[in-house]
């Protein structure tokens, strides 16, 4: 009953975390693909070899799919909480803002990629709170565990 109820909250929350949620994870998943897809690459060329053969196994490995259903769960929960964290370190600073941006500019500012909450049109009293709210969070990196599975990394 604890987690129907606990569902419940999340699905019907406003602002709308759910909403908020999928595009932090499609932000974290598009920020990390070259990074992840790099870093994919050289592990299979130390674990079967740089040949440019014509049977070579490395043309046999699946592609990473990066879809949120391949985020692993307790990724999703961890992603989940730093959110709520924000919105509570945030406060009003958010009212108004739609929340697909939110998702993408926590990501963004969190990482300090150069982009987020700096870029938008906000009055500079709310970018303050909104980049430093982000900056709280600590950064963090997407990684692909061995189980096939996204999972963060916080620093």
């Amino acid at each position: 009953m604890k987690y129907i109820k606990t569902f419940e909250n999340y699905v019907n929350s406003k602002p709308n975390i759910n909403s908020i949620l999928n595009s932090y994870l499609n932000c974290a998943l598009w920020t990390e693909e070259e990074r992840i897809e790099e870093e994919n690459d050289m592990y299979n060329d130390d674990m079967y070899g740089e040949d440019d053969d014509e049977n070579n196994i490395k043309d046999y490995l699946p592609e990473i799919d990066f879809n949120i259903e391949n985020i692993a769960p307790d990724a999703k929960i961890k992603a989940y909480e730093d959110i709520k964290k924000f919105l509570e370190l945030a406060g009003n600073a958010i009212d108004g803002i739609i929340e697909d941006d939110l998702g993408y500019d926590i990501w963004l500012s969190r990482n300090n990629s150069g982009s987020g909450f700096i870029d938008r049109d906000y009055d500079d009293y709310i970018k303050n709170i909104l980049e430093s709210s982000a900056q709280k969070l600590g950064t963090c990196d997407l990684y692909l565990g061995e189980d096939g599975m996204f999972h963060f990394e916080q620093e």
